[in-house]
């Protein structure tokens, strides 16, 4: 979906058309939560016949703090949560015994129990892939990680990482981990090698589904909307491995935090509490962080959807005052976050989030990217 060809606007003034808003996770299932196999695709169908033309979902990255899809443990990763296991025994990687389990609850992911579930599914594909089942998939395996090399290698090591340390913070791991010395990052890697695979070899299966669904709606004539959220966790590994991106103290917790001044929603502002972006650091490296989270985002779905009130402008806070009013360390102001077409950006098919307000003057001018109003369709929710 990102297309370069000049002058070309991704949808026309007048575009009107209508889809639903359903979480994968959302969906019926049988293994206690929604995920990116039969289930999915039979909703695709039944959103056809329907007569809808759009399907959006909540990010897809994944869950850590509160398993919130807005607090991901990396803007490019998958959410393993999600993974069938119907297409993982279709694959030969699963026997269908290995997907037993006791029965979940019906109206509620158990999200303790579903973690535990698919992380033995992850482990028993893994196994019999690295000891030689599907050999076939040897080859597509190793140009995913090639393919992903930007951002693979340091996700899987601060997964396996975070395992090693009971899941806590990164920043309670051992400083030399923290502030990612070289030598102590070598050692990890040899001592974990077994878990740092299987985070990879799961992330690939997972781009293999999602793909497969995205080629299944495509089929159907439906296109697939996806969610960004604008900032990252502060235990991700995009704040871990890319430290230099972000307005860090020298043990590289955040020096303020990011928020929303007031406004409709609320008379003091919002308190989001994520790092705030280096914008001099990412100008200098071409934003190619940015392009990259882009990139990822639109591999998996036809057309990004965002509010964009954070063009409007975002505070960054500092101190423990509950009141945004007080806690304003730098001005409301627009960040030309993308940039120009010789950079690599093209031109990105964006919606905007209808929340009540004309935030039309609001819309970015971002060189490729255009700016005109029309060129972002509102989306609009209404309760059924």
């Amino acid at each position: 979906m990102i297309d370069d060809s000049v002058g070309r606007v991704p949808f026309p003034g007048d575009y009107r058309a209508s889809g639903i808003l359903l979480h994968v996770t959302s969906l019926p299932s049988s293994d206690g939560i929604g995920d990116l196999g039969p289930t999915a695709m039979s909703w695709i169908d039944r959103l056809k016949e329907a007569g809808q033309n759009w399907w959006q979902a909540l990010p897809l990255g994944p869950t850590g703090y509160d398993n919130s899809p807005y607090e991901p443990l990396s803007s490019f990763a998958r959410n393993g949560l999600v993974i069938s296991p119907q297409w993982l025994v279709e694959d030969e990687l699963l026997a269908a015994r290995d997907c037993e389990h006791p029965s979940f609850p019906a109206n509620a992911v158990d999200y303790d129990a579903i973690i535990l579930f698919k992380h033995r599914l992850f482990e028993k594909a893994w196994d019999r892939f690295r000891t030689g089942t599907r050999a076939d998939l040897r080859s597509d395996y190793e140009r995913f990680c090639h393919d992903q090399e930007q951002w693979l290698p340091d996700y899987a090591l601060f997964r396996a990482l975070k395992a090693k340390f009971g899941n806590a913070h990164h920043l309670e791991w051992p400083s030399e981990l923290v502030q990612r010395q070289p030598a102590a990052l070598e050692q990890a890697r040899g001592q974990l090698s077994n878990p740092i695979g299987q985070v990879s070899f799961a992330q690939f299966l997972l781009f293999r589904q999602a793909e497969r669904l995205r080629t299944y709606a495509q089929r159907k004539g439906l296109t697939l909307m996806g969610d960004l959220p604008f900032f990252v966790s502060g235990d991700s590994s995009d704040v871990w491995a890319n430290p230099q991106f972000f307005l860090l103290d020298e043990q590289h917790r955040p020096r303020s935090v990011a928020g929303v001044p007031p406004d409709y929603f609320s008379s003091t502002g919002q308190l989001w509490g994520n790092p705030v972006y280096n914008w001099d650091a990412l100008r200098q490296a071409g934003y190619r962080w940015w392009v990259a989270r882009l990139r990822s985002l639109l591999s998996h779905v036809d057309v990004m959807v965002g509010s964009f009130s954070w063009l409007r402008g975002c505070v960054a806070c500092a101190g423990r005052s509950t009141d945004r009013r007080d806690r304003k360390v730098g001005t409301r102001s627009r960040q030309r976050v993308f940039p120009s077409r010789r950079k690599g950006v093209g031109q990105v098919a964006l919606c905007r989030r209808g929340l009540g307000a004309d935030h039309s003057r609001c819309v970015f001018d971002a060189g490729s990217i255009s700016s005109s109003r029309h060129a972002h369709p509102t989306v609009r929710f209404r309760r059924s």
